[in-house]
């Protein structure tokens, strides 16, 4: 007898049944499934689709992935304030200062050009976008002479509007 269900199963309870008879083929415990420091690498990105991890690129190296996974919680907890915006820029590992020199308006300069290529700016700032609060003008300024700037309005989406310059940020 392969499994334990009465004769009069539906065919619902008897495709749950053959879906989950698949669970002893993975050969891990499923406590181990959602566990970042211990889930197996080939799995660890359906973990972080199941804790709606925004920002994640299949080239990061195993343990980015599994911090990733493993602070998701906290992000989603943190979202739209400012130590979302920190914990983004702690995960690139950006040299940066912050400021709010206005009411719905906040500032981040980020002090080491070399933490982030040009070509991931835009990831940059799709995953600071999704951290800060909708209400708030994020100001990005680079040291290579690069500032962007994105407005945000409820229900308009984002505008972003990109200059370039030699002299530094304007």
């Amino acid at each position: 007898m392969s499994d334990l269900l009465p004769p009069n199963a539906t065919r619902a309870e008897r495709a749950v049944d053959a879906a989950s008879a698949r669970l002893d083929e993975l050969g891990v415990p499923l406590r181990d499934l959602w566990n970042p420091a211990r889930c197996p690498l080939a799995l660890l990105p359906w973990l972080a689709w199941t804790l709606a991890v925004e920002t994640w690129d299949s080239g990061w190296p195993p343990d980015l992935k599994r911090r990733a996974c493993a602070e998701a919680t906290g992000v989603h907890r943190e979202k739209g304030t400012v130590a979302a915006l920190r914990r983004v820029l702690a995960l690139i590992g950006a040299v940066y200062s912050y400021s709010e020199p206005a009411p719905f308006v906040a500032r981040v300069e980020i002090l080491n050009s070399e933490s982030i290529a040009l070509e991931s700016l835009a990831d940059v700032r799709a995953a600071l976008d999704r951290a800060k609060r909708a209400s708030v003008r994020l100001d990005i300024a680079l040291a290579a002479g690069f500032a962007a700037s994105s407005y945000a309005a409820a229900g308009f989406g984002t505008l972003q509007v990109i200059r370039f310059g030699s002299e530094g940020a304007a």
